[in-house]
């Protein structure tokens, strides 16, 4: 019984594929119009010179031919694309689609309708570079209290643009692209550089060094020394001292010291028509990257020797 059903299936099986094989050799046989979409690659662009026009992606190709011979392009068409080399295309101007293509590597019997473009048509201009400094277009996210110790560095710092003299002549730095960065530590990352058609940049992308670290406050008092005070003459300052609340990376404050801080006074800066003057302060360590002084004003007398 089994053996029975079996064979009815087998013969079911057979009918439908010889009739889908009787049928599709009959539709084949019947002659069809079909519209194509190559992929263009373009090769040997002319060194130095500037392509200003704008290139077809894709050739389209209306071929007519019986239905088996339309199958090979099908089936060509979803992986391969056409070459054009553009050597003459500076001495031409243009270049004939038709020329490029080998209708013969699908099938001899089949009829070009159309091909669009026909013609592929360049201008070139002269291209000209320049170096330009880079121009960090960056959004920074830093932990609470935390700072660059110093502003990050780009290496390189700037870039050799390529184009035309037109494109190139308002261009005065070059961005990276807009990103945003979430930081810690210190070290360095890759950040890719604007792309701008047309233009060309070499290299594409930077490398940014980076420390960043907490930033914690201190306080020192200092003296405040007068300077240029004439021999005839002596001056007391109340307070004497200020108290100089300062800002540094965590792994400076152990480094700074009341040397590092100085405040003073020029006798001859003096205007004697107040009764309080504003000290001067010199930082001459880079672990100090701000500071806030008080008091403001220092009260002052001036005698005669």
């Amino acid at each position: 019984m089994k053996r029975k059903k079996r064979e009815i299936v087998f013969q079911v099986v057979l009918s439908i594929g010889l009739s889908i094989f009787f049928w599709l050799s009959i539709e084949l046989s019947q002659d069809y119009t079909h519209l194509f979409s190559f992929p263009i690659q373009y090769t040997n662009y002319p060194s130095k010179e500037v392509l200003v026009t704008t290139l077809p992606k894709n050739l389209e190709l209306t071929l007519s031919g019986k239905g088996f011979d339309l199958l090979k392009p099908i089936f060509w068409n979803a992986n391969d694309t056409i070459q054009v080399d553009l050597t003459d295309a500076l001495k031409n101007g243009f270049i004939k689609t038709e020329d490029k293509l080998n209708i013969e590597k699908f099938s001899k019997e089949l009829t070009v309708l159309s091909i669009f473009p026909d013609s592929i048509f360049l201008k070139f201009e002269k291209e000209y570079e320049k170096r330009v400094p880079i121009y960090p277009n960056l959004n920074y996210a830093l932990k609470e209290d935390h700072k660059f110790v110093n502003p990050p560095l780009f290496f390189p710092d700037s870039v050799t643009i390529k184009g035309t003299e037109n494109d190139l002549k308002n261009i005065y730095f070059w961005e990276t692209q807009p990103i945003s960065l979430d930081l810690i530590g210190k070290g360095n990352i890759e950040i890719p550089l604007k792309i701008q058609e047309n233009i060309g940049v070499i290299p594409n992308s930077v490398m940014m060094k980076y420390n960043i670290q907490k930033f914690v406050e201190g306080i020192l008092v200092i003296p405040i020394q007068v300077e240029n005070v004439p021999l005839s003459k002596t001056i007391r300052l109340y307070p004497n001292t200020l108290s100089v609340r300062f800002v540094t990376p965590i792994s400076y404050y152990s480094k700074i010291q009341n040397s590092h801080l100085r405040a003073f006074i020029d006798y001859n800066k003096i205007d004697h028509r107040f009764s309080y003057i504003v000290p001067e302060i010199k930082v001459d360590t880079t672990y100090i990257k701000a500071f806030y002084a008080l008091p403001k004003g220092i009260k002052y007398i001036v005698r005669n020797l």
